[in-house]
């Protein structure tokens, strides 16, 4: 809270769901060790709750309106219930990769479609040329599942998912690479992620 005006910082966000009925994504100290972790290094760590796609395009436009197109996040944290084709941002049935899509709910997920074209492409430029997008969402590290999509989207950007269920175990690290900071993840399991650069 006391980092939130101070805009010539470099920062990295996580956009985290705002429905998590089983607390899989605020269990244990995940995000606390990362901000340490973070602040050891002089970086910030701005969190949205999102509970739909057009919710993650409005923290965007926030993020770009707040700390100007000069000081963009270094890298972005994507969490919710996944499947290899969508993640899940509120209430919307998840499980097992089988969602009851309709009008209503779609907008609280974001689909593998939604990465797909021109206009999915915005979200890149919201980020560093290079930044690291972490997706802590089960599964959409599979092989041609949304994290790969992401990847031809936005190339440069260093795109990261889990093959096989993740919240469990996983931690995040920053580690600096010349005059860089990368933010990487270890799932659960060891050999449960793919790794995406196009």
């Amino acid at each position: 809270y006391k980092e939130r005006d101070n805009k010539g910082k470099p920062y990295g966000i996580a956009l985290y769901p705002l429905s998590d009925d089983d607390g899989a994504y605020y269990q244990g100290r995940r995000l606390d060790e990362l901000y340490s972790e973070l602040k050891k290094e002089g970086i910030a760590l701005r969190i949205y709750e999102v509970g739909s796609k057009y919710q993650v395009a409005r923290a965007m436009v926030k993020v770009e309106k707040r700390f100007g197109p000069k000081n963009k996040p270094i890298f972005a944290l994507i969490a919710g219930h996944g499947s290899p084709d969508s993640i899940t941002l509120d209430d919307t049935e998840n499980k097992d990769g089988e969602q009851n899509i309709t009008t209503n709910n779609a907008r609280g997920l974001l689909l593998q479609s939604d990465f797909k074209g021109e206009g999915a492409k915005r979200l890149g430029d919201f980020l560093e040329k290079d930044a690291d997008i972490v997706l802590y969402s089960c599964r959409t590290g599979a092989e041609g599942g949304i994290a790969e999509t992401m990847s031809e989207s936005y190339p440069g950007h260093h795109v990261t998912g889990p093959i096989e269920p993740a919240a469990t175990g996983t931690t995040f690290h920053i580690y600096k690479e010349g005059n860089k900071f990368h933010l990487r993840v270890a799932y659960a399991q060891t050999e449960a992620k793919n790794y995406y650069v196009p």
